[in-house]
Formats: structure tokens, C-alpha cells, sequence
């Protein structure tokens, strides 16, 4: 049971989900999918996993040599602010290079929603420590609930599976005792309703 939820929560680590979302949304939307070439669609995943993915990995990394990280999870709650302000620096340019590379405004709202979630889950950890792994899965179903909500398009078979994926972390992440219950929902919840709430709302900014 310890390896499988010791899987399950390195498959799904926050890091990778940005990096997991990108790849579905190119892969399945109509613009992107018809009119990036494959190479454009590898420099947007690689901005995206460098930025979002690499850089709070280094930090983690640099944190454990130097002893003040003791595990890859960063289950001590005093050890997760640097990481937290470092991945909120590389989130914010991944923003930066996103707009350089003149990608549509549209897609880049996921990830700017992605870093407002980071920032409060920043912010609570002074108080509280939420699972970073369930508010990157809760950015996920939001982003899939926002994608529906704006352009119409059914999805409910993929909002299914990213919430029934959370439930799954959320499950390992609280038999690793990680996190108790309390702690992986909220988690979910900041991640959904920041993601799906600013790409909502932007997009509606943007219509009007």
C-alpha cells in the first residue's frame, strides 16, 4: 500500500499537472491542435514544464542537499515557503515567455489562474498546511470546468476523470499521512475555484 501511494503521488506531483494540462489541451483543442506545428507545440510545453515544472524541482533539489528540505514532498509545513516563492517566480515567467511568444491571451489564463492558486496556498501555509498535491489536481477540474463553461463544448466524461483522480490523490496523499482530510480538500477546492473562477472571468473581460 506505502509503494502504491508513494506512486500515485510522484505521478501526479503539482509540478507535472501544469505540464499534464498543456499537453491535453493542445492535443484537444480544435486552434491549437490545427494550427501549431508540432514544434510549436513542443516550445509551449517545454516553456511550460521548465517554468512550472523544473525550476520548483531545482529548488526542492538545492533544498535537500543543503538539508533544509528532508524530503522530496516537502512534508514539513516551515519548509515549503522558499519553494513556494520560487515556483510562484517561475510561474509568473511562464507567463512572461507565453505572451513573448504571442500565444493567444486565452490559453495563457489556465496558467495565471494556476500561479493565483500557488499564491494562496503561500499565503494559508503560514497558518495551515493544505496539500499542494490535491490544489493542483482541483486546478485541473477547474480548468477542464472552465474550458466547457466558456466555449461550450461538452466535456463531462473529463471533468469525471480529473475529479475522480483528485479523490485518488487526495486518498494517497492522506494514507501517507501527508495531509488529513480536511487539509486535501481544501487544497482542491482553492485550486478549482482559482483556475476555473480567473479563466471564467477573464474570458468574459475579453468578450466584452
Amino acid at each position: 500500500m506505502k509503494s502504491l501511494t508513494k506512486i500515485i503521488s510522484i505521478i501526479f506531483q503539482p509540478i507535472l499537472i501544469p505540464l499534464y494540462g498543456t499537453i491535453a489541451l493542445t492535443a484537444s483543442d480544435r486552434i491549437l491542435s490545427s494550427e501549431l506545428t508540432f514544434k510549436a507545440k513542443l516550445l509551449l510545453c517545454l516553456i511550460v514544464f521548465v517554468n512550472t515544472g523544473f525550476v520548483p524541482m531545482a529548488a526542492v533539489s538545492a533544498g535537500m542537499l543543503t538539508g533544509r528540505i528532508k524530503d522530496g514532498f516537502i512534508s514539513e509545513q516551515k519548509e515549503r515557503t522558499w519553494p513556494y516563492i520560487i515556483s510562484f517566480a517561475g510561474y509568473t515567467v511562464c507567463v512572461l515567455w507565453l505572451y513573448y511568444i504571442k500565444l493567444p491571451v486565452f490559453y495563457i489564463a489556465p496558467i495565471i489562474g494556476a500561479g493565483i492558486s500557488l499564491f494562496l496556498i503561500f499565503i494559508i501555509n503560514f497558518r495551515w498546511k493544505i496539500s499542494a498535491h490535491l490544489c493542483a489536481m482541483g486546478g485541473l477540474s477547474g480548468g477542464v470546468f472552465a474550458y466547457s463553461f466558456i466555449t461550450g463544448i461538452p466535456v463531462v466524461p473529463f471533468l469525471v476523470i480529473t475529479v475522480l483522480t483528485g479523490g485518488v490523490v487526495g486518498w494517497a496523499r492522506v494514507e501517507q499521512q501527508a495531509h488529513n482530510t480536511a487539509q486535501v480538500c481544501l487544497g482542491w477546492i482553492v485550486g478549482f475555484l482559482s483556475l476555473s473562477i480567473y479563466w471564467i472571468a477573464s474570458s468574459c473581460l475579453m468578450a466584452s
